[in-house]
């Protein structure tokens, strides 16, 4: 069933909807990908960056970038309903973009294990031919409690990673690992390399001198990233505002901040 977001009703009007009890679909995604071409990477290279859900929302996180041949998706969501939903327990992402690509999906990556980043992966991987998933190995423990839940899923194939892993993926994707902190451990940005330049997709985070059971994140080598890289793209997803005075007087993180707000800035 597809629920596209819509004003809210009267009482009246939700009171005669008739109850929905599967997980919703999103409605069809209406916008342009990004893309990015580039002569020094051969005639026709075209690289795509499409958001299937997370952009300007909260929840729902799921993008997929495609280059040539080669599909990698990072993330893989649910949203809880709005108010007006009634019924529906959640919604995941629409996946039509892929219909007729599962060949081409070399890898899911997660960056971490809340639920708007991993919820729609026992209603979507089996549609997508069940690619291996690469993630933290907190992460990879919740993704397979949750699969036990579903029994008409297939089971997955869990690749654990941390901050020295490096993974390609097809002919197209070479894929590092930074970690970072949120509320939950064993958070990580995604630093995939291209033919065209670099993008880094940095996960919801924060910045933590003393994370309660995890690893702080390494602040020497983030500002690093951009001198190492040509990054032509950031997908950035901070749950707390750029850090201000009181984490400025370590060194490390004055560097974190100022590699921040340049990326917010878009320079």
């Amino acid at each position: 069933m597809i629920t596209k977001y819509k004003p809210s009703l009267s009482y009246a009007a939700k009171q005669g909807r008739r109850k929905r009890t599967s997980p919703a679909i999103s409605g069809q995604v209406k916008f342009k990908p990004a893309f990015f071409k580039s002569s020094q990477a051969g005639p026709g290279s075209k690289l795509k960056i499409i958001v299937l859900g997370g952009l300007e929302e909260v929840g729902r996180n799921m993008t997929v970038l495609e280059y040539n041949n080669d599909i990698i998706i990072i993330d893989m969501g649910l949203q809880f309903p709005e108010e007006d939903m009634l019924g529906i327990d959640y919604i995941i992402p629409n996946i039509a973009y892929l219909e007729g690509k599962k060949d081409k999906i070399r890898g899911v990556i997660i960056t971490h294990g809340h639920y708007d980043h991993i919820g729609a992966i026992p209603h979507l991987m089996g549609k997508l031919g069940n690619p291996t998933i690469f993630t933290g190995a907190l992460t990879a423990g919740l993704i397979d409690k949750r699969q036990v839940e579903f029994r008409q899923a297939p089971k997955l194939n869990l690749i654990k990673i941390d901050e020295i892993s490096e993974i390609k993926l097809g002919h197209a994707f070479t894929v590092k690992f930074l970690r970072i902190n949120h509320s939950i451990p064993d958070c990580f940005a995604v630093i995939i390399e291209t033919a065209l330049g670099t993008i880094i997709h940095t996960g919801d985070f924060k910045i933590d001198y003393s994370p309660v059971n995890d690893k702080p994140a390494d602040l020497n080598r983030s500002p690093k990233l951009e001198a190492a890289a040509s990054c032509f793209s950031y997908l950035i997803q901070p749950t707390q505002p750029i850090p201000a005075t009181r984490y400025q007087s370590h060194p490390s993180a004055m560097k974190w901040t100022k590699f921040l707000k340049k990326l917010k800035a878009g320079s």
